[in-house]
């Protein structure tokens, strides 16, 4: 007889910035010479959660009392706040900048930019979400699905998904921005200045006060790897900001190009995956093969050079972990519906649920009532 559930989901939550795992340990299921359940398993298997990620990237700015920079998110238990870039001395005042800059001003943004959400952890095996974004001004999170496998020869392998599996949103649609850019009734950009002149890779301004200027640079953030993405009035992408020089209230782009005129960035970028539920899958086949799901959608097939693998047993007894790897920069934030592993090569069938089947089951947790 089937049941049937009504009423809200129920999930393990991992606030912003916390230090919170679920520890297996193979003691509780073996000897030291003989673990139980997926520490013993060298065939085919697959594992898979039900969650949804929160944002570590907050929102970037130069200061707060800029009208022109969009205000910090102070308010929100889903994506943590972040201090002005011209304020170093405010470091010491946002505990999200102590747990990302781990101590160092300079350090809070790249930390950020490059965490890891760690779903599973073994010393051997650790499928997780790598942030992507090479900037948080205008910018939350956008992650991919990852694995590193590390085979009975010691070579670790990553596969991961070609593009981020879960992104913002900047389309507006049906709304009205006297400056934007519209494809039908929809828009995606919006003009920064109508007078920039740009000579190769640098942008400069053929008028307006210093004070314009200053204001203009304020909204676009910086990253060595690129930072916020410039546009022409055509909508065709002029490369990123990568650095700015105030004395001149110049910007340094990612790539060259020549245009007097209309610029133009992103609509504000909003994580609409907040308020979202992805189901998120790795199998691995005996002959090495790795195929990754989103939604029961494959998004990426790649074979093991050495495909020989066995999960990590004696390394702290063989300790494993679901939520967090070994370090602050491994740590999942978000919501955990269930998770589990199986013996097979494909997911459950199912979306909205777990349905590994009884005498498959490694592990399978779920955190409903």
């Amino acid at each position: 007889m089937a049941n049937v559930y009504i009423g809200d989901s129920k999930a393990l939550v991992f606030p912003v910035m916390c230090d919170g795992y679920l520890k297996l340990d193979a003691d509780t299921v073996g000897t030291a010479t003989s673990k139980g359940n997926f520490w013993n398993h060298s065939d085919s298997f697959t594992i898979e959660a039900i969650i949804t990620p929160y944002d570590v990237n907050g929102n970037g700015r130069f200061q707060d009392d800029d009208i022109n920079v969009r205000e910090d998110t102070i308010t929100s238990t889903k994506t943590p706040p972040t201090p002005t870039d011209n304020s170093p001395s405010n470091f010491n005042l946002y505990q999200s900048s102590r747990y990302f800059g781990t101590g160092d001003y300079t350090n809070h943004v790249t930390n950020r930019l490059s965490h890891k959400m760690m779903l599973f952890y073994n010393n051997k095996f650790k499928f997780y979400l790598q942030n992507t974004t090479t900037t948080n001004y205008n910018q939350p999170a956008e992650y991919k699905l990852c694995v590193d496998f590390t085979n009975t020869s010691g070579l670790t392998t990553t596969v991961s998904s070609d593009n981020p599996i879960i992104t913002a949103v900047n389309t507006l649609h049906g709304y009205y921005d006297s400056n934007g850019y519209y494809e039908k009734h929809n828009t995606s950009l919006t003009k920064l200045t109508s007078v920039a002149s740009i000579t190769g890779t640098q942008l400069s301004f053929t008028s307006g006060t210093s004070a314009e200027k200053t204001a203009i640079m304020r909204k676009l953030g910086t990253h060595s790897n690129g930072g916020s993405e410039i546009f022409s009035s055509g909508g065709v992408s002029l490369g990123k900001v990568i650095s700015k020089n105030a004395t001149t209230a110049t910007l340094s782009l990612s790539q060259s190009s020549t245009i007097t005129g209309d610029v133009y960035v992103s609509q504000p970028r909003e994580a609409l995956y907040l308020e979202e539920v992805y189901k998120v899958s790795c199998s691995y086949r005996k002959n090495g093969q790795i195929e990754l799901y989103v939604n029961n959608q494959s998004i990426k097939t790649q074979t093991l050079s050495v495909p020989t693998f066995e999960f990590d047993s004696t390394t702290n007894n063989g300790e494993s972990r679901i939520g967090k790897g070994t370090l602050t920069s491994e740590q999942f934030m978000g919501e955990l519906f269930e998770i589990s592993m199986h013996k097979g090569k494909e997911p459950s069938l199912t979306l909205n649920t777990l349905t590994p089947s009884y005498s498959n089951i490694l592990f399978y947790y779920t955190f409903g009532e």
